[in-house]
């Protein structure tokens, strides 16, 4: 089992609305949610359109893009 699973979605999720990770590592955590767990909550999507990082709030974008749960 990849690693990325056995962390779980929750682990994921809470990296992208960490604001002390780099954004690179918020941007793969929205890619791997979305590749791994499947389209994003959009409850939780819509807190991270608010992001103060605009490179995270466009791969937020992509993955709504994508479709929602």
């Amino acid at each position: 089992m990849p690693t990325a699973r056995q962390l779980g979605q929750a682990a994921f999720e809470e990296a992208i609305a960490d604001d002390r990770l780099d954004i690179a590592s918020r941007i793969r955590a929205v890619e791997v949610l979305v590749e791994l767990f499947g389209p994003l909550d959009p409850k939780h999507a819509e807190a991270w359109t608010q992001s103060s990082a605009p490179a995270v709030r466009v791969r937020v974008a992509w993955a709504l893009g994508r479709g929602t749960s």
